[in-house]
């Protein structure tokens, strides 16, 4: 019988999270199914295992108390059926060949078929994600340099996380991998309409009966990334009348913020071609990846690039500095000043450049 080594390797912002928790509450019904989901390389009892991909990444978080490629397959050693890793740290080595040769040759020696699992999302909505999801981990940088320079590289960089766009350059990457296969799944046409019955069905079997189709993760409110935001450009805690200022802003903006249709159309011409030639040469259903128009937009909404932005930042200072100002007797110029600092903004971020 070939026994397969099938490894989740995110991409981050595709339900991984969701994935993982529902993998680490079905361990014991997954081994009985033939599925070991080991617990080395595990951050907890609820996790992925991200110490491995961390230790093929050389990251500063990887310690060796959480287990390493050794512990790992001392445990499958004992296990006689297929094995899954998840992680979607893995994501920072699909560029780089040299460094999956520790894991496939030893999968190779236990007599282990690995299969690296892919799961890619449209360039443009995982910009917006993975950013709300940066800024609440310590970024700074304005979404517009941001996208700029994803646009340029096909990548980005947060410490040892390297996040993939050009999902060409990881095919090309990742098929260079000696011993590795490489399955590619859309996170935009799920079979059964979550990413853990669609990772099921891509190792061929059932999902446990009773396993768990929760979503985690979920994006942050568009106020809370702005405060993120803001906090990270100033490098301190708000005061409470630069909370006040965000909340005025946001009031000011028409539904949620959108890509502005130039971005969308730059990461159109970057990636939409790549992206059809991937669903082609790995047989990948379309739907999602090959089109970046944004039906049923708002006549009138908010420009991503614009919110998150140095204009912004002074906005919510001016505005903050305005309404420290009230305790003074100049009531009536600091409102209508306050006034005009709000409607300049508001008519600049729902316009496009």
């Amino acid at each position: 019988m070939i026994r397969k080594l099938f490894i989740h390797c995110g991409l981050h912002k595709t339900g991984s999270t969701a994935l993982q928790s529902a993998l680490s509450r079905s361990a014991d019904e997954l081994r009985e199914m033939g599925f070991l989901y080991p617990g080395a390389g595990r951050l907890g009892e609820i996790s992925g295992h991200h110490n491995i991909a961390w230790q093929l990444t050389r990251d500063r978080r990887f310690a060796q108390s959480l287990g390493t490629l050794d512990t790992l397959f001392d445990e499958i050693e004992h296990f006689d059926g297929d094995v899954i890793l998840s992680s979607e740290d893995f994501e920072g080595v699909l560029t780089c060949p040299a460094k999956w040769p520790a894991l496939v040759q030893r999968a190779s020696r236990a007599g282990l078929v690995p299969i690296a699992i892919i799961y890619l999302r449209n360039q443009a909505a995982y910009l917006e994600s993975l950013y709300q999801e940066m800024v609440a981990h310590g970024f700074g940088e304005e979404f517009g340099i941001y996208s700029e320079s994803m646009l340029r590289s096909g990548s980005l960089r947060l410490k040892e996380w390297r996040f993939q766009f050009d999902y060409n350059t990881v095919a090309e990457s990742t098929s260079s991998i000696y011993g590795l296969n490489v399955l590619f799944r859309n996170y935009h046409a799920l079979a059964g309409g979550s990413v853990i019955s669609d990772f099921f069905d891509a190792i061929d079997a059932l999902a446990p009966q009773h396993i768990q189709q929760s979503r985690a993760n979920a994006r942050d409110p568009i106020g809370d990334s702005l405060t993120h935001f803001y906090r990270n450009r100033v490098q301190r805690a708000l005061e409470d009348s630069e909370a006040q200022a965000i909340e005025q802003l946001l009031a000011r903006m028409s539904g949620e913020p959108r890509l502005s249709p130039g971005l969308l159309e730059k990461i159109a011409e970057r990636f939409a071609e790549p992206n059809r030639r991937i669903c082609d040469l790995y047989s990948v259903d379309p739907r999602g990846l090959t089109d970046f128009s944004r039906p049923g937009a708002a006549t009138s909404f908010a420009r991503v690039e614009k919110l998150f932005s140095f204009e912004t930042q002074l906005a919510i200072a001016s505005i903050a500095t305005l309404l420290d100002r009230r305790a003074s007797k100049q009531l009536q110029q600091v409102d209508l000043e306050q006034t005009r600092v709000l409607e300049d903004w508001q008519n600049w971020i729902h316009s496009d450049p």
